[in-house]
């Protein structure tokens, strides 16, 4: 009984692993399209960025970390 629960369990995680990565082919992830909108809503002038200079310098680095982070994977795709 345990030995065929292992084999299920394993080839659910197959399974589902298998799901996932053909979400991800060819779609932006998440995190990259939120950083977009707000980029996107600050040049519409919906948004400001905080008077704080290091404040916005942080929200800038962030956004920059992530867009590099996934161009990076993307070319290694």
């Amino acid at each position: 009984m345990v030995k065929r629960a292992d084999v299920v369990s394993e080839d659910f995680a197959r399974q589902f692993a298998a799901r996932l990565a053909n979400r991800r082919i060819g779609k932006i992830p998440v995190t990259a399209q939120a950083d977009f909108a707000f980029l996107a809503k600050l040049v519409e002038g919906m948004l400001r960025l905080d008077d704080d200079p290091m404040r916005r310098r942080e929200v800038l680095q962030i956004i920059k970390k992530g867009a590099f982070a996934h161009f990076k994977t993307a070319e290694n795709a």
